[in-house]
């Protein structure tokens, strides 16, 4: 496994955390204030849990989203779901 790779532990552990504690990703997305019509780049994007309520709001709209990663691993899992 390379550096950019996280250990199995941190995957589950990110990802058991991100569907428990939905809320503070959701309101600080709705920080950015949002309209659903812009281009976002998610770079460092990780498990996708920030991703997805950014996701929800360009559904609104004409928006776009890239996630991107260094970690083939995280890549996975954002693209599988």
């Amino acid at each position: 496994m390379s550096s950019t790779e996280p250990s199995s532990i941190n995957v589950f552990l990110t990802v058991l955390f991100g569907r428990l504690h939905t809320r503070p990703y959701e309101r600080y997305v709705d920080s950015f204030g949002l309209t659903g019509n812009e281009w976002v780049l998610d770079y460092g994007s990780g498990s996708g849990r920030l991703s997805q309520p950014i996701a929800e709001r360009l559904l609104h709209g004409s928006g776009h989203l890239t996630c991107v990663d260094i970690s083939t691993v995280w890549m996975n899992i954002i693209q599988n779901g």
